[in-house]
């Protein structure tokens, strides 16, 4: 079912209105996606025409856009953009701070412990004496982050992972608002072979 941008306009109105716990109709559910159509058809062309105006504008793999040297692409975010593997590893359940912008911005204090002595990489809980057996019958990452919360509450206990890790030749990147971090444990991962650091400072 195709509708008109107008029609689009006075059913998304019509549907706001509604009440939260008000059972849908099936032909309502057509309607709502035709509705849906037309927004989506609508902010893809205003983001053609302002996409045609950012000079110089390329993309990596038809993965995402940017504008720049190419060669500068942080290996970090192509590997996570268009590699292979593992992906995100996280150890804490903790943070230091709360930004309105984090993913579990309001129910930081309900996130669940990943257990002693086990990480959870690409979702899946392993121990750390396990990541050698892991690394030597999963096909090699491109790369992996530490991610979620703040490592850096308890990044001592990072340094034998990322050791692990680059030892299998594996891209590394964390993740970290960055104010534990200290000149020491700065040299501490550098020693343990992490390759990227981001400070998200928002």
């Amino acid at each position: 079912m195709k509708i008109s941008k107008e029609d689009a306009l006075m059913w998304f109105e019509f549907f706001a209105m509604l009440p939260e716990d008000e059972e849908l109709m099936t032909k309502q559910q057509e309607i709502i996606y035709a509705t849906f159509a037309q927004i989506e058809e609508s902010i893809d062309h205003r983001n053609n025409i302002l996409m045609s105006e950012i000079k110089d504008l390329k993309t990596l793999g038809n993965r995402t856009y940017f504008v720049g040297n190419e060669r500068k692409f942080a290996m970090g975010c192509r590997s996570c953009l268009m590699g292979t593997g593992l992906s995100a590893i996280r150890k804490t359940n903790k943070c230091n701070i709360e930004c309105k912008f984090c993913y579990n911005y309001g129910e930081l204090e309900d996130q669940p412990p990943i257990g002693e002595g086990m990480w959870e990489i690409g979702g899946t809980k392993f121990y750390e004496k396990d990541i050698d057996l892991l690394l030597s019958i999963h096909k090699k990452p491109t790369g992996v982050c530490y991610v979620y919360l703040e490592p850096f509450m308890e990044i001592e206990k990072y340094y034998p992972v990322i050791k692990k890790f680059s030892e299998a030749g594996v891209h590394q990147h964390l993740y970290t608002n960055g104010t534990l971090a200290t000149e020491e444990t700065l040299k501490a991962l550098a020693e343990a072979g992490l390759d990227e650091i981001r400070f998200n400072l928002g």
